[in-house]
Formats: C-alpha cells, sequence, structure tokens
C-alpha cells in the first residue's frame, strides 16, 4: 500500500509535504492551546453535545435477501439457450446508480428434455458469464465537480461495476482508465448517491465506514476553511490530506492504492462541502463518499466454485461452466456455486425449475448521518395549522324551465370555490353535469349516477425562491427544483407530489419575497406539529450557520450552510424525504439570507421559507367520497363521477356532493334553480414572516420621514451593535410607534449580491421606503451605522423623500480636529478593530458637510464636493495604526480648493520654510533618483511646483515673476541595514525675488528641508461627545427630540438620552426639557 499520490510520478514530493504538513500542525496546535488557555476558543466538540447526530453505522446486520427468477417448464425436448438476466432474474439486478445487471446464466439448447428424458445439465452445459461495467461517479452526474481528480495526468470520472455470483462488485482499474480488470474484484463499501447524502464529523470523532475503515477529522484550521482528515484501517492511518474547502479550494479528497498489481486503484474519495469553526464544536460536512476494500479477490482459471469451474478470466469477461452433472430431481433445490441454486417443483409432466439466489452481504452504506424518520403519523396541517376561520363560497346559478340541452360546467372563471388567487388567479377544478340529465321544471329534477363529473388537474407552481434569486430547492439536478406542482381538491390546495394528480399533500408553509424570519442560536422556532428549526451554532468568522430540523425534540436533518461565498446556491437549505414511493422529495427548505455574530448575540435570518405536511392524501381508482366515486387516475387527471342519485328538490335545501362541496337549490316553481356552494375551511394565504414585531426598533436611533414613519438602527439581541467584522447590521422600520418590518444588512461592498445590501418595504403593491446600507463600522469608541440613497413615496405614489442618507452612532467621539482653510475642520473620530477603516467628518464653521466611512479595502479617498457640484475637500488615507495607547490615521494628498475662485489651498505645514511676503516652500517628495519634488504657496493658495534634479525655479502664477529659484545639492537618507531611502533634500544659492518688480529680495547659501509627501499624522478617538436629549441622532436638539420623547413617554418605552431630568424613566416631563432646551430657555 502506499499513500495517496494523484500524480504517482510525485511520490517523493508528498512525503515532503506531509512532514511540512506535520511540522506546520504542531505549530498551529502550540497557537491554539495558547487561545484556549486565553478562553478565546472552547475545546469542546459535537460529539459531547447529547443531541450531536448519530453516525450511520456500518456494521449493520447482514441484509438477507431472496430471489427467484423466471420458471421453466420443458414438456419436450429444450430447442432452444435458456437464458436468466437483469431482466428476468433479480439476483441479477443492481441499483447502482441506476439499474445495472452484468451476469448471464445459459443452459446451452438440446441440454434438457421433459419430463423425465434427461433431467441432466451434462458438463459445460451450463455457462455463466459477467463482465464489467462503467458507471459514472455519484459527483460528476451531479455536476459538482468534473472528475475525482488525477492519475497520471488523466481525469477520474467513473468506475466499473460487476455482479458476482449475485454479489455487487467493483472491477477494480488505474484511476482514470477504462480498462477494468473484470478478474479482479472488491466490494463495494459506501457510495454516496445523491447531494442530499451526508455525513457530519466533529473533530477527533472517528467515522466507521466498514471492512475496517475509518475517517476522521482530526483539525480544523483557525480561519474555518480547512480540515486535516485522516483515513484509517483496523486502528492504523493508511493516508491523511489537508483539504481546504474554501472559496477557492480544492475540496476533493482522493486515496489510491495500488492493489494486486493494479496502479493507483480508487479506493475512497469524498467531497469536504463544508468546514465550522464555531464556538463550542468543530464539524466537518463530506458528501459524495464512495469506498471500496483494498482486500481483492482475484478469480483465476480452473478454480472452482461449487460445481461450476472458471473457464475464462481476463480482463473483459469472466465465465464459468459446470464442471459436472447437475441433475434437476423434482422438488429439491440444486447447488449451482455460492449462493446460487436451482430449485425444482414436483411436476410430473415437465422439467419445472427456475435459479434462486439467497443475498445475506453486508449492504452497501449509502448515507452517513442517521437521523430520525419523517414521521407520518398525525398531521401536522391537522394538529396546528388547520383554521377555525370558514368562508363561505357560490358559483354561478342554473336556471332550467326545460330540458337540459348543454353541459352545465363550473370552473374557475363561474365558480369562486374553484379560483385560488396565486400568481394572478388559479384553478385547476370542472364540475360538470352531462347534457340531457336534467328537465325542468319538475320533469327530472335527479342527477343520475355518471351524470355528474369533477376533475381535477396539476399545474407547474414556481418556487418563490427561484422567481427571485433564480435558485433551486437541490443543484439544479433536477427541473423540478425550481418549482412544485400544485392541485385543487375539493375546494382545497394541495402540492402534487412530482406531478401526480393522485398523490396530494397540503402545503403549510411559503414564504414570499417579503417575509424574514430571525433566529437566535439555540432558540426553536416552532413550525407546528412539533417540528422545529433550530440555529445550533454560528462559527467564528460570521459567515456559517449549523441548522438542525427536529420533530418533538428528535433530529430530522442537519446541515452547514454557508452564507461566505459568492455561490448563493450554497445558502439553500433542503430536507428531502422518500414519500409514497417518490423519492427526495423536498418538504423543507429555507434561504439563509444573513447570519450575524455580535458581541452579545448570535443571530441568522432566513427567507423563502417552504414547508408541506407529512402525510400524503393518496386517491385511487374506486375510492368513494360521499355521492362520488373515483373512476380514473391518469398521469396528468383525476376523474370522479356520482355513484347515488342526486336529487335537487324544489324547495331551498343543500345536496352534498363530497366533502364540503355541495349544490344549493332555490325555491322556484318555474325552473330548477340552483347553483354549487364550498364551506373553506382553510386559510388562503401560506405566506407569512413569523415574526411579530413590538416597538424596539421605533426607539434611540430612529429617524423620522413622513407619514409616521421612521427608518433607524435595530437593537438585535436587546443592544445597538453591528457583527464583530463590523460588515453587518439591523434595520428597522416603524409606523406610528410599532415596528412593522426588520431586516439585517450588509454593507454595500462587502455583498456577494445586491438584494442583501438594499432596504425596501412595500404597502400594497408600493414600495413606500427604500435604502441602501452604505458602511458598517466596529470602532475602538463606536459602532456606526450608515444608510444612503433613502427613498419614500406615499401611498399614492408620491415621493416624499429622494436620495437622503443618515448616520447612526452609539457614541460620537472626536479625535486630533485639523483646522484648514475656510472654517472647514476635520475630524478623525475614530479607526476599526480591524484597522482597515476610519470614520473621517468634515465640518465647516462647527456643521457636519460631510461624514464617511473610509474602507482601506474599497476607496481610501475622502471627498467633499459642495452644493455647486465643486470639489472642495479631498484626502487619501495612507496608514491606520492602533496601539494600546494610541489610534492613529495618516492622511495624504490632502488637497482644497476655494469655494470663491476654485483655486488650490495649501494648508500650512511645519516642514515648510517660511520666505519673506507670505510665501512658504515645501519639498512634498525626495526621489533616490536625485530629483525633488517643490511646490511654492502664498497665503495658504497654491503658486507653482515641479519636479527637479539640478537648478529649480518657481514663481508667483498671478504676476508671472520667479519668487525663488537655486540648485539641489544633495538629500539626507534613511538608512536600515537593507535598504536607504532619501527623505529630505539640500537647497543651494537660493534666492528670492520680489513679487512686483522681480528684484532680488533676499539670498541663502542653503537650505534642508524635510520631505512632507502632502501627508498628516492624527490622533482619533481622544474624546466622547455626549448629545443628551438628541434623539433623532442629528446632532442638535430640536422640537423633533421633544416630539420623541412625547411618544416614548407615552408608550412606556425608555432611552437613556431621553431621560433628561434623569429620574430613570422618560416622562412628559423629559419631553417639556427638550422643548424648552430646542428654544434655548434652558441648557441641557
Amino acid at each position: 500500500m502506499k499513500p495517496n499520490n494523484q500524480h504517482k510520478e510525485k511520490c517523493t514530493q508528498n512525503d515532503r509535504r506531509r512532514y511540512m504538513r506535520h511540522t506546520l500542525y504542531m505549530i498551529s496546535g502550540i497557537m491554539l492551546l495558547l487561545l484556549v488557555s486565553a478562553g478565546m476558543i472552547s475545546t469542546a466538540f459535537a460529539a459531547d453535545s447529547p443531541d450531536a447526530p448519530a453516525s450511520a453505522s456500518a456494521h449493520k446486520p447482514a441484509a438477507i435477501e431472496e430471489f427467484s427468477g423466471e420458471v421453466v417448464q420443458l414438456a419436450g425436448t429444450q430447442t432452444a439457450d435458456i437464458v436468466w438476466d437483469k431482466d428476468n432474474f433479480g439476483g441479477f439486478c443492481y441499483d447502482l446508480n441506476g439499474i445495472v445487471g452484468t451476469e448471464t446464466l445459459t443452459i446451452a439448447a438440446g441440454t434438457l428434455t421433459g419430463p423425465n428424458v434427461d433431467r441432466t445439465i451434462e458438463e459445460d452445459r451450463l455457462v455463466y458469464t459477467t463482465i464489467p461495467l462503467s458507471r459514472t461517479y455519484a459527483i460528476i452526474d451531479d455536476g459538482v465537480a468534473d472528475s475525482l481528480g488525477r492519475v497520471y495526468g488523466i481525469d477520474v470520472t467513473s468506475f466499473a461495476v460487476e455482479g458476482w455470483m449475485g454479489k455487487k462488485r467493483v472491477a477494480i482499474s488505474t484511476g482514470g482508465s477504462t480498462a477494468p480488470n473484470a478478474n479482479k474484484l472488491s466490494k463495494l463499501l459506501v457510495e454516496f448517491k445523491a447531494n442530499s447524502d451526508k455525513k457530519t464529523l466533529a473533530t477527533g470523532d472517528p467515522w466507521d465506514l466498514g471492512g475496517g475503515f475509518t475517517l476522521t477529522a482530526k483539525q480544523i484550521d483557525l480561519q474555518g476553511n480547512k480540515v486535516w482528515l485522516s483515513l484509517g484501517k483496523d486502528d492504523k492511518e493508511i493516508d491523511d490530506s489537508v483539504i481546504d474547502a474554501g472559496p477557492y479550494g480544492d475540496k476533493r479528497y482522493m486515496h489510491t492504492e495500488d492493489l494486486y498489481e493494479v496502479d493507483d486503484v480508487v479506493v475512497f474519495f469524498c467531497w469536504v462541502d463544508t468546514v465550522f469553526r464555531g464556538t463550542e464544536s468543530n464539524l466537518v460536512q463530506v458528501r459524495y463518499v464512495f469506498l471500496i476494500d483494498n482486500d481483492i479477490e482475484k478469480i483465476e482459471t480452473s478454480t472452482t466454485y461449487g460445481n461450476m469451474e472458471v473457464e475464462t478470466a481476463i480482463a473483459d469477461r469472466v465465465v464459468l461452466k459446470n464442471d459436472g452433472s447437475i441433475d434437476l430431481i423434482r422438488n429439491t433445490e440444486v447447488e449451482i456455486m455460492g449462493d446460487l441454486s436451482f430449485k425444482t417443483a414436483n411436476n410430473a409432466g415437465a422439467i419445472e425449475f427456475y435459479p434462486h439466489l439467497i443475498r445475506d452481504e453486508l449492504p452497501v452504506l449509502t448515507e452517513g448521518d442517521e437521523f430520525a424518520a419523517w414521521d407520518s403519523g398525525e398531521s401536522i396541517w391537522n394538529s396546528t395549522y388547520k383554521p377555525t376561520a370558514t368562508e363561505e363560497l357560490s358559483g354561478e346559478s342554473a336556471e332550467l324551465a326545460g330540458t337540459q340541452t348543454t353541459n352545465l360546467v363550473w370552473n374557475k372563471n363561474n365558480f369562486e370555490g374553484f379560483w385560488y388567487d396565486i400568481d394572478g388567479g388559479a384553478g385547476t377544478e370542472t364540475l360538470l353535469i352531462a347534457s340531457g340529465t336534467l328537465t325542468g321544471p319538475n320533469t327530472d329534477r335527479t342527477i343520475e349516477p355518471g351524470a355528474l363529473s369533477y376533475t381535477t388537474s396539476p399545474f407547474w407552481q414556481e418556487y418563490e425562491l427561484h422567481k427571485n434569486l433564480g435558485l433551486t430547492v437541490e443543484r439544479n439536478i433536477h427541473t423540478s427544483d425550481s418549482g412544485y406542482s400544485t392541485e385543487f381538491w375539493m375546494g382545497e390546495r394541495y402540492v402534487a407530489i412530482n406531478g401526480r394528480p393522485d398523490k396530494l399533500i397540503k402545503p403549510l408553509i411559503e414564504f414570499n419575497n417579503a417575509d424574514i424570519k430571525i433566529l437566535a442560536t439555540e432558540e426553536a422556532w416552532d413550525l407546528g406539529g412539533g417540528l422545529a428549526l433550530v440555529a445550533r451554532q454560528i462559527d467564528l468568522r460570521g459567515e456559517k450557520v449549523w441548522l438542525c430540523l427536529n420533530k418533538d425534540g428528535t433530529w430530522l436533518d442537519s446541515a452547514i450552510i454557508d452564507t461566505g461565498s459568492s455561490d448563493l446556491q450554497s445558502r439553500v437549505y433542503t430536507y428531502t424525504v422518500d414519500i409514497a414511493g417518490d423519492s427526495d422529495v423536498p418538504v423543507f427548505f429555507c434561504y439563509v439570507s444573513g447570519v450575524f455574530r455580535g458581541v452579545e448575540s448570535n443571530m441568522v435570518q432566513v427567507k423563502y421559507v417552504f414547508l408541506i405536511d407529512n402525510v400524503v392524501y393518496q386517491i385511487r381508482a374506486g375510492d368513494t367520497y360521499d355521492n362520488m366515486e373515483v373512476v380514473s387516475t391518469t398521469s396528468s387527471q383525476v376523474t370522479l363521477e356520482n355513484r347515488n342519485n342526486i336529487a335537487l328538490s324544489q324547495s331551498p335545501s343543500t345536496h352534498q356532493i363530497m366533502g364540503n362541496l355541495s349544490f344549493k337549490t332555490v325555491d322556484s316553481s318555474g325552473a330548477i334553480e340552483f347553483y354549487p356552494h364550498l364551506i373553506r375551511n382553510e386559510l388562503m394565504a401560506l405566506s407569512g414572516g413569523g415574526d411579530e414585531f413590538g416597538s424596539e426598533g421605533c426607539g434611540e436611533y430612529s429617524w423620522n420621514l413622513h407619514e409616521n414613519y421612521t427608518i433607524g438602527w435595530y437593537p438585535a439581541g436587546g443592544r445597538y451593535q453591528v457583527d464583530l467584522r463590523g460588515e453587518k447590521a439591523w434595520i428597522a422600520l416603524c409606523k406610528d410607534g410599532v415596528t412593522v418590518d426588520i431586516r439585517m444588512l450588509i454593507e454595500e461592498f462587502k455583498t456577494h449580491v445586491d438584494s442583501e445590501c438594499r432596504y425596501s418595504y412595500t404597502e400594497n403593491g408600493i414600495e413606500v421606503i427604500s435604502a441602501t446600507l452604505e458602511a458598517v463600522f466596529r470602532g475602538h469608541l463606536t459602532d456606526v451605522v450608515k444608510l444612503k440613497n433613502v427613498n419614500q413615496y406615499s401611498s399614492t405614489g408620491t415621493q416624499l423623500m429622494y436620495d437622503e442618507s443618515k448616520t447612526y452612532a452609539n457614541a460620537d467621539p472626536t479625535g486630533e480636529v485639523w483646522r484648514c482653510w475656510g472654517g472647514y475642520s476635520l475630524d478623525p473620530k475614530d479607526i476599526s478593530i480591524a484597522e482597515d477603516e476610519v470614520w473621517l467628518s468634515l465640518s465647516k464653521n462647527g456643521v457636519i458637510v460631510k461624514d464617511a466611512i473610509v474602507d482601506c479595502n474599497v476607496d481610501r479617498w475622502f471627498r467633499y464636493y459642495n452644493t455647486t457640484g465643486a470639489l472642495v475637500f479631498s484626502t487619501y488615507v495612507g496608514a491606520v495604526f492602533s496601539d494600546a495607547d494610541t489610534n492613529l490615521v495618516m492622511l495624504e494628498s490632502t488637497t482644497q480648493y476655494s469655494e470663491a475662485d476654485g483655486d488650490l489651498l495649501v494648508n500650512q505645514r511645519k516642514e515648510s520654510w517660511q520666505l519673506y511676503e507670505n510665501y512658504d516652500l515645501t519639498a512634498i517628495e525626495a526621489y533616490d533618483n536625485g530629483s525633488a519634488w517643490l511646490k511654492l504657496s502664498q497665503n495658504g493658495r497654491f503658486m507653482d511646483e515641479g519636479v527637479f534634479h539640478d537648478g529649480f525655479s518657481l514663481r508667483n502664477k498671478t504676476t508671472g515673476y520667479t519668487i525663488v529659484s537655486g540648485t539641489i545639492s544633495g538629500f539626507t537618507y534613511n538608512i536600515t541595514p537593507y535598504s536607504s531611502e532619501a527623505v529630505g533634500v539640500t537647497l543651494a544659492s537660493i534666492t528670492q525675488y520680489r513679487e512686483t518688480d522681480g528684484e532680488i529680495l533676499s539670498t541663502w547659501g542653503s537650505k534642508t528641508l524635510n520631505e512632507t509627501k502632502n501627508r498628516i499624522i492624527l490622533r482619533t478617538g481622544i474624546a466622547i461627545i455626549k448629545h443628551t436629549g438628541d434623539l433623532n441622532g442629528d446632532n442638535r436638539i430640536t422640537p423633533a427630540d421633544a416630539a420623541i420623547a412625547l411618544r416614548l413617554a407615552s408608550t412606556g418605552a425608555h432611552n437613556p438620552a431621553a431621560d433628561v431630568s434623569g429620574d430613570g424613566c422618560v416622562t412628559s416631563l423629559d419631553a417639556l426639557m427638550i422643548l424648552q432646551a430646542a428654544a434655548g430657555t434652558i441648557e441641557l
């Protein structure tokens, strides 16, 4: 045996990599221990949890199956070959990614003569043949990967199956080869056939694969993207590999071995779907697991098996013939080989017999996580969802004064009981009374059996998930993954399983585009009937969530969902079960639109939730429903006809058809007057957000809009917070002091899908509020949430607000303010904990004109344009620095322009040389090639600049006179052991000239200037400014704040900033004091 080598010729390199890998993991382990000792990471694993998923045992009892082939009856001479194969003998049939069979058993023509002339199969007259058949690996069929890997530069895409004495085997071959070896067979131990088959591994917990094999997730890296997997057999490691399941990693793990003179046979494969590093559990989820035994059975010529001897054993086939006579004695069992035999009947008139097989080996493991079955007990609909409210619906009235000459038909167009508000109106039911059935007014008022028919058919309905995001419930493997079939039955809505009109199940939940559900970790969302969805844990990076679906506290399924990838399909969680003979029916799915890891709370936001009931309603021909009987069920329609007379009386009365569907007659002496009637005992709308909002989002950090709306920062988990990475925040919309909507948004430049940073609220089909989350900031002193593109429309579509913005902050720090020209000042308020963002605020005469979160990973420029569109101020964030004592921001290439005439203004620097007549000479940058960038300004206004090598000359741009000139004589350097860098320039023979006439004003021998690189370093967040009484966050106290305080007082809500009286509660006194402060009569 040898280690996993996808390229055999690189064995030595792989050994070196393994040594390096072990070394790296030793270092990583030491780091991990340090983090654990510091209390930053828990060492608990999922296996420690009593609710952890159980492993499907690979040591289940052998499944004993018996198969009998087609019966042969020979009353005379056998004139043709008798052949058994997969089509007439179940023992030669296997379900390996489809129905296959490779074995045949043949009795040559002329061998037997019945009933008793010749009952003996002479030597070599019975022939058994088996051949290998190529099958594609499931992961290739599903389109998840192009290959399992490469061996000798060839893609591995298929393997060969072969039946051997009625048992499933793999004919081994070199990975990627299309030439299997029919005479070298291995047991297939594990084969996950579908994307829904998965196994969740906790680190350090070996998974028993069967045959002595185990798979162990030894460690997960600190970033939660890579896993160190170990494959073992008989308690010894035979291979290990580090698999990168990150966005750009290779998730495939393939192990090959040299087996029985066949190089690089694929023994094991798995796809590492997700790696999860949490605070309590470290998990790995694998799919498409494939494993064969590395103990090979070699079939050789002249070997005997029972009554058969191997005649041919070559690469493409194995042939055996009977090596002695086989007597088919009546009423007995005769061995062929192994568990394969002939069974004869006690028939005196013919040779009656058939092949028989007992298959008693361990089944192939096809799933990893072992959960409770989808309970088909009491209906969830009946126990939870069936409402008490009813509605009565009537159809078009029929009036027959004479003979009925045409069919009477009711459908969705003339009977609202058959009409449903789905995508503009839908209906599949028809009720028909055949022509000639009735004659009015009193000649014939009876509907005879067979004269009344009811038909219904399914129609395709697109999932909201596919309609809005283009995503499917699995992996776009089946066309049905984008939608389902809806059918109406006796006036109620159902889902038709796989489009079958006779297999119906109740839909329970279907979220539309606006519906959401917010889950806190470990909070069980009750879906009804004991069914619950639980967000067990969120990983350390706040991108993945471990979801579990349980019923009455018992797990049904679990999955790790990754929202950190641009592959939105990976955010869909689907739970499928086999229902009424149909495989992998999606009974529940949801889309995880956001995962939020905060300081005090962890939450998950889900959308597009879909759930159907657990009980199937099957309709069969011959079933009766009150006065109706099912006469046919086809692939597209169910038809019922009345089985009893239905007499339509003249007096007002109700005549049942079936269920809550009936005919109602009207008292009319001149005609038979009646109409269909339905009592519907269900709610028509299946959507709903599942969340009931209070008034939490209408308090401290809310912004008043029009028509009593406010939009604000929602206190998720009871605290105004952003996520730990400073990318996500909760936004709440209120009306009349009540929260009507909550959304978790991701800042604009961090989202993978545009809708995740856009807020939209629709009322009666009109988008009344929209906004974009421009930035989220988690700083050392404050958290900041910034909205832009805020628009509002009235209920009639009139625009009330256009493209406005709002900044929310839970503190107001101020840094080392930089005073600029024209009353402008720049305040570096705070830097992010990650040291890649800075909050800058530009004011003019004390009024903020622009504030922004500058993200160094996106755009480092901070620019301000005035109302005329002219650029007034710009600066470039060169660096952000933080240590235990100081937070600093370095600004470069700062420019300011006069709002009066557009002139460039230059802020005086301490490194500048002050000349006569208020001129300043500044060295912007010194270059290693012997040149320097010099700039001349006067009274803060730019005059001239240039890059000079030998001599320099700078002039007044207005008068045209040269102001200063000289030569460049040398440079100063910053010298380190590894490099030297020019940091200053020495000027010589310097002359300044009078600006009015150009005459010499002064001369200097030399002057050394340090380069500025047009940069300045400022301290951030050196103080916190508190704005008591400022409730709408506009940094002012106005009557609007008093109105908010009064609303808080009336609802009993509390906001510390509103309690200006300091008595611990918000009352009308506080509102009065804030109003007085706004008027300037008191000071808070």
